[in-house]
């Protein structure tokens, strides 16, 4: 099966889900990492700003900055470039192009930048 089938699969298996159902199943899904070991030892964790039909994770992210957690959020630059940059609350969200909901650019620090050909940029 190649990439874009694949995305047309899991597309279609994410559409079963209501909108209540997606937001039960996330909350059970963020209460097991949140009481997971792993997270609870971490320092920094790397997550994602979830689109509307994928694992909510806004009372995720808002739990771990409570928790004075550091979390990374991965920002699509453009179609071969993805930054990990440092979230600080949603106010610096913003919609992107490439995603729904991406890091303003002057609001965080370049962390790891990575592109499809294997290459990386600004490390730490």
């Amino acid at each position: 099966m190649n990439k874009n089938a694949l995305r047309q699969v899991v597309r279609e298996q994410k559409r079963q889900f209501s909108s209540e159902q997606l937001r039960e199943l996330s909350l059970s899904i963020c209460q097991t990492l949140l009481s997971h070991s792993a997270i609870k030892q971490a320092n920094t964790i790397l997550l994602y700003a979830s689109l509307p039909d994928e694992v909510q994770t806004n009372t995720l992210l808002a739990t771990l900055l409570k928790q004075k957690k550091r979390i990374l959020l991965p920002v699509v630059v453009n179609e071969t470039s993805l930054e990990l940059r440092e979230y600080k609350g949603n106010e610096e969200l913003e919609t992107g192009a490439f995603w729904y909901r991406r890091t303003q650019r002057n609001s965080f620090y370049c962390l790891f930048c990575y592109r499809r050909s294997g290459s990386s940029g600004n490390g730490i």
